[in-house]
């Protein structure tokens, strides 16, 4: 599903000096990287938006200066998903907030699958070269590991889980998740359910084989 945001027009007026041409050519960018699941070239993304490529490298600096604020973008999106839907969750239901982790990535890759494609398909050298992105992305997954360490104390998890390793697989699962529900398989194994509905159950499913509630 394509949100209007992620199908912005592209016969705007691009004047540099105003400041939106930049985020035309991210708003650009996303939209080809939907299509096909490619990170668009300078060319591509300039023939998009009706400028010569001199004209757009003029303004974004550098094809990795582009994938940088492209990527930067996509986690602010993913991050206001993330707040939005963990504050509803009671501070002491540690399951509760987890799954609201998995169900912010969900709705975020179905509302934005420009955003997610872009994270998904940026290499790792981009966020080494990058505190910002690197910083985004480690606070999602400081979250987590404050998360598992709290279900750790309520006896959810063994006393010797490797929790590092559960962060990892949460992270897989849910790009997976994700990547068929976008892709339509999802339904297509789940077909009870729209793409969106399977997604979050399948990683609700997950989240609660993970964190299992004491016995009684």
């Amino acid at each position: 599903m394509m949100t209007q945001q992620d199908r912005a027009p592209t016969d705007r007026a691009h004047d540099p000096a105003s400041g939106t041409a930049f985020a035309h050519a991210i708003e650009a960018a996303g939209r080809l990287a939907a299509q096909d699941g490619n990170i668009p070239s300078l060319d591509r993304i300039a023939a998009d938006l009706g400028m010569q490529t001199a004209a757009l490298l003029a303004v974004v600096g550098s094809e990795d200066q582009l994938h940088r604020a492209i990527a930067q973008n996509a986690f602010v999106l993913l991050n206001d998903q993330l707040v939005r839907k963990v504050v509803q969750v009671g501070e002491s239901d540690v399951l509760g907030q987890f799954e609201a982790i998995a169900d912010a990535y969900v709705e975020w890759a179905c509302d934005h699958p420009a955003a997610f494609h872009i994270i998904a398909m940026m290499p790792a050298r981009e966020f080494s070269r990058d505190a910002g992105l690197a910083r985004y992305e480690q606070s999602i997954h400081d979250l987590m590991l404050r998360l598992l360490r709290q279900a750790q104390a309520l006896d959810l998890l063994a006393p010797d889980e490797d929790l590092e390793m559960l962060v990892a697989l949460a992270h897989v699962c849910a790009y997976g998740a994700a990547s068929r529900m976008l892709s339509g398989d999802l339904q297509r194994w789940l077909p009870d359910h729209d793409a969106r509905t399977g997604a979050r159950k399948a990683m609700s499913v997950f989240t609660r084989k993970v964190l299992r509630p004491p016995a009684p």
